[in-house]
């Protein structure tokens, strides 16, 4: 029986030895799959995140048609430019569009006079020639974009290009969207007049043909509450069931306490202990509102269910500078909220 006992725990050493030898070996294998499959699919996330296609070149199209195409694919190449190139676009652009820059025409800041300097250097030029140059400087980025993604392989390393897009493989739905404007309509002929004459606030100029402004005693936060209330009426989410408040706004209403307190207060939330935090980067920060509300979406200590509101409320209307010719036709009062929550893995809504 000794013996017996003795082989019979021998057989299961051996075999169990073996069984963790073959499951170490399998988890390896695994472990550089993912690691291969990772790494292949930075190189191809590189690579796509360059457009390959130069809309410009397509068939049928005649001079005009080129350049209204590389215009409409402009913005996909903004963040290959270098240099003056952007001003030298734009300049292009105008004279393309609109002839010479009007002699009288003012300048506010400095933005303001470094385009009105790029469209006039164009003077003098035909629309036709500005057209071909817009469509060739585009064409050069691309062709330098294309270039710049590939891998550069050396002796010792291989080295990528950063991307500017990629998917950050957030799990986030929008599931309700709301908005609000004020009641008074300005016209382009009211921007007009407020810039003292020294332009023309027109819609082929800027594309806007009014905007709203907000009334003398209204505020950014109160704004900012109508449209997040439209936004958890369209989710179905009650306001005091919300795990996080994001106000993602350029233009501070005070320093002290900022728009995120501001709106949870304005919602009636002010001692419910919701979070409420905000995002200030200019026009970019709805954008990296949402970017933030989704990242906080999964964290460990979120709750199943959460949802997130974001919210960006503006009122540029007192601020900017009448005289300024391309700030004063553009920018408007408004506010627009969204409320996020987890996606299902079965959704395929993500960021």
């Amino acid at each position: 029986p000794f013996q017996r006992s003795a082989l019979l725990h021998t057989e299961i050493t051996t075999a169990t030895t073996q069984d963790f030898t073959d499951l170490v070996a399998l988890a390896l294998a695994c472990a550089t799959l993912i690691v291969w499959w990772a790494w292949s699919r930075r190189s191809l996330a590189v690579a796509a995140a360059v457009p390959r296609d130069k809309p410009w070149e397509r068939d049928g199209l005649d001079e005009t048609g080129r350049f209204e195409a590389a215009v409409r694919s402009a913005p996909r190449w903004l963040a290959f430019l270098a240099g003056d190139e952007p001003q030298t676009l734009y300049g292009l652009y105008k004279q393309a569009k609109l002839g010479d820059a009007p002699p009288g025409m003012k300048s506010g800041g400095l933005k303001d006079r470094v385009k009105l300097g790029a469209w006039r250097k164009q003077a003098g030029r035909s629309s036709a020639e500005c057209r071909a140059d817009y469509v060739a400087l585009l064409d050069g980025v691309a062709t330098r974009a294309a270039a710049a993604a590939a891998p550069a392989i050396g002796r010792d390393q291989v080295t990528f290009q950063p991307t500017r897009c990629r998917d950050l493989g957030l799990r986030v739905r929008i599931v309700g969207t709301g908005n609000y404007v004020p009641e008074r309509v300005v016209t382009n002929e009211e921007v007009t007049a407020r810039g003292g004459g020294g332009f023309e606030a027109s819609t082929v100029r800027s594309g806007v043909a009014e905007r709203r402004f907000a009334a003398p005693g209204e505020r950014a936060s109160t704004m900012a509450a109508h449209a997040s209330r439209a936004a958890l009426e369209a989710a179905g989410v009650p306001p005091e069931s919300l795990w996080m408040i994001v106000n993602a706004s350029g233009t501070n209403e005070q320093a002290i306490p900022d728009g995120g307190p501001l709106l949870q207060a304005a919602l009636g939330l002010g001692g419910s202990g919701i979070r409420s935090v905000s995002v200030h980067a200019t026009c970019l920060s709805f954008l990296v509102g949402l970017e933030m509300a989704s990242s906080a979406l999964e964290r460990a200590d979120c709750p199943p269910g959460a949802h997130v509101l974001v919210c960006s409320s503006e009122i540029t209307s007192r601020h900017v500078d009448p005289c300024d010719s391309h700030t004063a036709t553009l920018f408007g009062d408004g506010a627009a909220a969204c409320v996020l929550r987890r996606a299902g893995w079965r959704e395929g809504s993500r960021l």
